[in-house]
């Protein structure tokens, strides 16, 4: 496995087909004949005028933000086009948006990347890229060719949440911080469901404005020659989508495990689980977000 190597473009006719500039990222539903380029390890190595207040952190980068978008629920899931919303939406038009995300759902990978075989790359649109790997994969990809000036990561936005010890296994969280590890600001997004409660987007944008510009902000204030970059692990609450913005609390990782049962049949071994119904240590992540706070953990991606 090869950490800092750099990647070398390979395709069938010797061509470099991808355009990995910064021009203008596209919406989604912009489909675009997909264009194939393959990656292998080398061991060499919005159209309203912004607030002032946002225009002046955009300032602050040089030649204007550059924002890298992932996942781990894949290209087509529509947590990746709230979050697309969500980020133009704080950024404005000035800003360039670029998304590398996975061709299919790759939930629950950890930090798991791919060795032993190239890395296809689809072009979906302008802007819009895909790969048939894991979320770290897809910012090791974006950090070696199509988004290699980034200013700063989101990934998500999970249908599900990643709390206390899910960050183990989330992608979601493990893509924010691979970005983290090379001194790239990341924040990973997700949003608690519950059965009771309509599993929609729309909202998501109004409910996650003041966070994502509270990161921007900080972000913009970050030392980029530190160890590492700033990580916020962010979760919505399962709670009426109708509702104004949840109220916001900083809190800990739950470190209690999640409990689970056995049934053997067999050969066959069944795990379950009563995710809702977990265990949860007073004022940690599980504990906020399942009353219905929306919950912000900064972490350090050494974990």
């Amino acid at each position: 496995m090869i950490l800092d190597g750099k990647f070398e473009l390979l395709s069938s006719d010797g061509e470099l087909p991808l355009s990995n500039d910064w021009g203008g990222a596209a919406r989604p539903a912009e489909r675009l004949s997909p264009q194939v380029v393959r990656y292998r390890a080398s061991n060499s190595l919005s159209d309203r005028p912004l607030p002032r207040r946002q225009q002046d952190l955009i300032g602050r980068y040089h030649g204007g933000m550059k924002v890298l978008l992932t996942n781990d629920d894949g290209v087509d899931a529509p947590g990746l086009e709230a979050l697309y919303q969500t980020i133009r939406d704080a950024v404005g038009q000035n800003a360039t948006i670029t998304v590398v995300a996975p061709h299919q759902c790759r939930s629950e990978c950890g930090h798991g990347v791919t060795s032993g075989r190239p890395l296809t790359v689809s072009q979906r649109a302008n802007g819009w890229f895909l790969v048939d790997g894991t979320p770290v994969d897809c910012v090791r990809v974006a950090f070696a060719e199509l988004a290699t000036e980034a200013d700063v990561v989101f990934s998500g936005v999970n249908a599900g949440a990643n709390l206390g010890v899910d960050l183990l296994v989330s992608g979601t969280f493990a893509a924010a911080r691979e970005a983290a590890l090379h001194g790239v600001a990341a924040m990973a997004i997700s949003h608690y469901r519950h059965p009771d409660v309509p599993r929609t987007w729309e909202h998501v944008p109004r409910w996650a404005a003041v966070t994502v510009n509270e990161f921007i902000d900080q972000a913009s204030h970050t030392d980029r020659s530190a160890n590492h970059g700033l990580l916020w692990n962010v979760n919505l609450p399962a709670v009426d989508p109708e509702r104004p913005t949840p109220p916001r609390c900083r809190c800990p990782v739950d470190q209690l495990p999640l409990q689970r049962t056995a049934t053997a049949t067999g050969q066959i071994i069944e795990m379950e689980a009563d995710f809702h119904g977990r265990p949860r240590a007073p004022g940690s992540d599980v504990e906020r977000c399942f009353n219905g706070h929306l919950t912000i953990s900064e972490l350090s991606p050494f974990v």
